[in-house]
């Protein structure tokens, strides 16, 4: 039994209109999920097809609860993608700040997030006080070194150019 916390807002992402999403859900993973009305989520995965499945399915739940959309989300299940959440009030010395760095990763209507995830084949979504990246684990790392930059101050060039650097090198001929 596996037990998450998810937003009371995020709760009717994760069930789905007429309990579709989480049906499906349980379908493809065996697992029984119960999900309670203030975001308390409870995975029984006794019945589960995969031990690696369920702890993939905690990921999942966990990556609804931060805002990416269930469709995003269910990359997870797939070999080799993994979730990556940062916590921007432990990064930041001021909590005030949060907005502003928010801000920065977004960038000027949306273009540095959409750089990133288009660079790097990543999804990111920006909720609450956390940054979270779902991707394959290399480039899941990379993204999080341009946002950790982002969040020490670099400029967006700065990170623009790391992007693009560790793109040539990573080119296979």
């Amino acid at each position: 039994m596996k037990f998450v916390r998810i937003p009371k807002e995020r709760v009717g992402v994760l069930v789905g209109v007429e309990g579709r999403t989480k049906n499906k859900l349980e379908s493809r993973t065996g697992a029984k999920i119960d999900v309670g009305s203030s975001g308390e989520v409870k995975i029984d995965d006794s019945e589960c097809k995969d031990p690696l499945l369920s702890w993939k399915l905690l990921d999942l739940v966990k990556a609804i609860g931060r805002g990416f959309t269930p469709l995003e989300a269910n990359l997870l299940l797939e070999e080799n993608m993994v979730l990556d959440i940062l916590d921007l009030e432990s990064a930041l010395s001021s909590p005030k700040s949060v907005s502003r760095i928010k801000a920065r990763i977004i960038g000027r209507q949306g273009k540095i997030k959409r750089f990133l995830e288009k660079s790097l084949n990543i999804y990111i979504s920006i909720y609450g006080n956390t940054i979270s990246l779902i991707g394959e684990p290399e480039n899941v790392q990379i993204g999080r070194e341009a946002v950790e930059k982002i969040i020490k101050g670099a400029m967006h060039s700065t990170v623009i150019h790391f992007i693009e650097k560790n793109q040539q090198e990573h080119l296979i001929w």
